[in-house]
């Protein structure tokens, strides 16, 4: 979306709402903004908007940490064009590793995590990720957050949900560069 955003109408909801969108979302020293707040920038930055032009938006579920997205735009997003991003879980780890390098510095916020993590995965990828994290081997810990639950939850949101219209893209490197040059080659950003 940041590299979307040199060039097109983006609406980044997790900006928006300051925080990442999954269990791990916390931003350190970052607090969310009301609910009401919320909407209003919503509502604010949509209203500066060409609405003849595309709006990129990330697919997310209805919340965003302890914010809802309003449920009209929820809707109106499910109805546009999907482009899933690949990449190796090589690609992924290395990405969150270095996206996600605060967590190691802030204890406090992956204590809060992993209860969350607690309550949703089975009990032993739990005691495997909770081993990973106390022997501080950050990349297993990483890949097994990947296999063991974000792939198996993301299977089952509405953006896996396939329509005819979707498109898979292959990338592979998760940087700057690499999203330009599919922005550049794909008729999908024109």
């Amino acid at each position: 979306l940041k590299t979307l955003n040199d060039r097109y109408q983006v609406l980044d909801l997790e900006g928006i709402a300051k925080h990442k969108g999954s269990i791990l979302g916390d931003l350190p020293g970052k607090i969310q903004p009301s609910q009401k707040y919320f909407e209003t920038l919503i509502f604010n930055k949509i209203n500066n908007f060409n609405i003849k032009k595309v709006i990129w938006v990330e697919s997310e579920s209805i919340k965003i940490g302890k914010l809802s997205i309003p449920s009209r735009l929820w809707l109106r997003m499910d109805k546009g064009i999907k482009i899933k991003l690949q990449s190796s879980i090589e690609e992924r780890i290395k990405f969150i590793l270095k996206d996600y390098k605060y967590f190691i510095k802030e204890p406090l916020l992956m204590e809060k995590a992993m209860r969350v993590l607690k309550k949703i995965i089975i009990k032993k990828d739990y005691k495997n990720i909770e081993k990973n994290l106390k022997n501080k081997d950050y990349r297993s810990f990483v890949e097994n957050l990947i296999t063991k639950h974000y792939d198996k939850a993301y299977k089952k949101t509405r953006s896996e949900i396939k329509n005819k219209n979707d498109k898979v893209i292959k990338i592979k490197k998760i940087n700057k560069k690499e999203f330009l040059k599919i922005i550049n080659e794909s008729s999908y950003f024109t």
